[in-house]
């Protein structure tokens, strides 16, 4: 009997049927919320004229950033805003990942785009509706309860999102991972739902086996993967760079805020119908490539009508278009990272890609704001000769990182280590206790396959 793994049931009871689509429209509001609060200091803060499990952790976060957006309504001083603002990055991001790796883990491979687009498109839609709340309120505690208003449909919400399946597996608590595919099975009209079996579980490592936990460390001290996940990390902290950077540069730009912050939010409805149509056609790393790559030349290109003297609509038109690459890529990037960690450090791959894209996050609204700092024609094109070259940057690390589209999720160490090495058929069937060298077979296969072997 042939072993299956978990996509392998998803495949039989709706890869992404009736089930899936309901527990995905419920988190895609919370990550439109965790974009709102990202994106309010460009209107509160601006310069005026002068692994328990994903459920649970989704819950704790949301009960925080809840609480923290209540407290910025009534804030009253500058300390106790600085503590507050802190405390909500922290939740919302924490918020967020939990709500992404959820639905993700609940789809088949030929779904898993849907994630990041879904929750995408909520975010851009709930971040218009949220800049037209602010000029049409004109005062920042208004518009403080306004970016709030959608933690009432989160929480209770969160009473209909179960936790992932794939996780309760990995940790061998089956008989509730079993419940949730029945229901799943049954909600997208399925009759009969694949039993889970230890057999599934027996597909971990032997470091498993022996009882010995599973620790983030085990995934860097194989070589090929400490370079793939640093590589990953770098990536994460320039892209998040560029793509925050060129959302909070719209304050430095001339003309009317409102309107460069709509046109700015506007354009990501193109990133995310380029990502539709080309992701699953020519691949996350292909996609990645041409997104992030054309958006560090694009901005780049858009110092030129700054130190030649042109239109400054130009100079916004191009820092647009740069925008709009950035943000497809950032979309990719989101797909892409959680199908590169095995299914027992996900969450921890997902959130630590996060928490260094942080270092990322911090610099932006100084990189932004380098025009303050210098003067002359140079002040306005120093933020954008920066988001260029990290663009750039990233499109050279990307190009050694393998392909997963279409792919199985990697649900073991050794999984991840051969990924992109090996066919799918090959993985999760290992029970060796260590990382074993690469045999010969596998040297040949490697070699063989041209389009894969600079990957890491």
């Amino acid at each position: 009997m042939t072993m299956q793994s978990f996509d392998d049931v998803l495949r039989k009871v709706g890869e992404c049927g009736l089930y899936q689509k309901r527990i995905l429209f419920i988190v895609c509001v919370t990550s439109g919320a965790v974009i709102m609060h990202n994106l309010s200091p460009v209107f509160t803060m601006k310069i005026p004229p002068h692994s328990f499990g994903r459920r649970r952790m989704y819950l704790v976060m949301v009960l925080g950033m809840t609480a923290t957006g209540v407290g910025l309504i009534f804030v009253s001083n500058l300390t106790t805003l600085m503590v507050l603002r802190f405390l909500t990055g922290a939740t919302t991001t924490g918020a967020y990942l939990p709500a992404y790796v959820i639905p993700l883990e609940m789809q088949g491979p030929s779904y898993r785009r849907m994630t990041g687009l879904v929750t995408r498109t909520m975010s851009t839609i709930m971040v218009l509706l949220g800049g037209l709340c602010a000029f049409l309120l004109r005062d920042w505690r208004s518009y403080q309860a306004c970016v709030l208003s959608p933690c009432i449909v989160i929480l209770v919400g969160y009473f209909f999102v179960p936790e992932s399946p794939r996780w309760l597996v990995s940790k061998g608590r089956l008989d509730e991972a079993q419940k949730i595919v029945d229901a799943m099975a049954k909600t997208n009209g399925v009759s009969i739902a694949p039993k889970l079996s230890s057999a599934m579980f027996d597909k971990k490592d032997n470091s498993q086996n022996r009882g010995t936990r599973v620790t983030p460390l085990q995934l860097f001290r194989v070589p090929r993967l400490f370079v793939r996940y640093n590589l990953l990390y770098l990536s994460w902290i320039l892209i998040v760079l560029c793509n925050y950077g060129l959302s909070y540069n719209v304050t430095n730009m001339s003309g009317d805020i409102f309107l460069n912050y709509t046109v700015l939010n506007l354009v990501e409805f193109i990133s995310l119908f380029l990502f539709f149509f080309l992701i699953e056609r020519i691949g996350r790393r292909h996609f990645l490539l041409a997104s992030i790559g054309t958006g560090g030349v694009v901005c780049l290109a858009a110092i030129l009508p700054t130190v030649l003297g042109g239109s400054d609509w130009i100079f916004r038109a191009l820092s647009f278009f740069g925008r709009m690459c950035v943000s497809a890529g950032f979309v990719a990037i989101y797909v892409l990272s959680p199908e590169l960690f095995p299914t027992v450090l996900r969450s921890f791959g997902l959130g630590s890609c996060s928490m260094m894209s942080r270092f990322g996050g911090l610099a932006s609204p100084y990189i932004a704001d380098l025009n303050t700092y210098v003067s002359g024609m140079w002040g306005p094109a120093l933020p954008q000769m920066v988001f260029g070259v990290a663009g750039l940057l990233t499109a050279v690390m990307i190009f050694f990182l393998p392909e997963t589209r279409g792919r199985n999720l990697p649900e073991t160490v050794r999984d991840a280590e051969l990924f992109g090495r090996i066919p799918d058929d090959d993985l999760a069937f290992s029970t060796e206790a260590e990382i074993l060298p690469m045999a010969k077979n596998e040297e040949n296969m490697f070699a063989s396959n041209g389009s894969e072997k600079h990957t890491i």
